[in-house]
């Protein structure tokens, strides 16, 4: 599917995606967890749409954008596999999760979200 870039729809689906990234943190199972995760995976994708528009429009931004979109596929990918992993979970196991590596994992989305910042309308 093909969007116009909208950066600060990007911005909004990324964001979004933190908020359930946040959300498995906290969550009190595995498979509660991934299906947080699962849906994040789903935003980023939208955000990646965006970018990927915005790359192939050229222009001074087109470098920006295209960077973003492998970002955000990359993101998206982790976020699968973390999804997968989290899913059979529980007790101690999914707490040393949550805190060892889904916590730390909201900086990637936080680097996304801060070079979308630079981008126009945003």
């Amino acid at each position: 599917m093909s969007y116009p870039p909208e950066p600060f729809a990007s911005k909004v689906d990324v964001n979004w995606a933190g908020k359930l990234v946040e959300d498995a943190i906290h969550a009190g199972s595995g498979p509660e967890a991934s299906q947080d995760l699962v849906e994040a995976a789903s935003w980023v994708q939208h955000a990646a749409d965006y970018f990927r528009a915005g790359a192939a429009l050229g222009g001074a931004d087109a470098p920006a954008y295209a960077s973003l979109n492998q970002e955000a596929l990359k993101a998206k990918a982790s976020m699968l596999q973390l999804a997968n992993m989290a899913s059979s979970l529980s007790g101690p196991q999914l707490k040393k999760f949550q805190q060892a590596i889904l916590y730390p994992f909201q900086g990637v989305l936080g680097h996304i979200d801060r070079q979308l910042r630079g981008l126009p309308s945003c």
